[in-house]
């Protein structure tokens, strides 16, 4: 559309006024039907976080002990994410999990995605983090001395946690 001047252009791009409610007539305001969702469309849910880091703990052939051990994670906090299927663990902890369960960086990105996390190259510590899941490096000391020598937060129970 070709405008002649700033007048014209104005004219055809107002918006056209919508007729006044009248609150106190007899005829109601149309309204769209309400749409029952579970009727016109499916949901299809992923397999949940707690249903993911069991099968993944489970393919590990570890034992429990050994992986919340390794991620220096408490065993409290360790029972009550098997336990609770609602429960979701801190970012920090579900990186320790990822290492202490040895996963790849592809296993450790869908087990965050599904908690609702993300690895990101943009932070820091997230990317030290899966420079060593890419290389399959899982020994904490190595990690934690390299967030460490950053700035970041450590991972897993350290010295500086008493």
């Amino acid at each position: 559309m070709i405008y002649i001047n700033a007048e014209d252009a104005v004219k055809v791009c107002k918006k056209p006024k919508r007729p006044p409610v009248c609150h106190g007539s007899a005829e109601s305001p149309k309204r769209k039907p309400k749409v029952n969702l579970n009727k016109t469309c499916a949901i299809e849910l992923d397999e949940s976080f707690h249903d993911k880091f069991i099968r993944l703990l489970i393919e590990s052939g570890k034992e429990n002990v050994e992986i919340y051990k390794k991620a220096g994670v408490t065993r409290q906090v360790f029972s009550k994410i098997i336990s609770d299927k609602g429960m979701i663990p801190t970012k920090l902890t579900l990186i320790s999990l990822c290492i202490g369960l040895e996963l790849s960086l592809k296993a450790a990105k869908e087990l965050m995605i599904s908690a609702g996390y993300s690895l990101s190259r943009s932070i820091m510590l997230d990317a030290i983090v899966m420079k060593y899941l890419r290389e399959e490096i899982y020994d904490f000391e190595l990690i934690n001395s390299e967030l460490d020598e950053y700035g970041c937060q450590l991972l897993g129970w350290h010295p500086r946690d008493n």
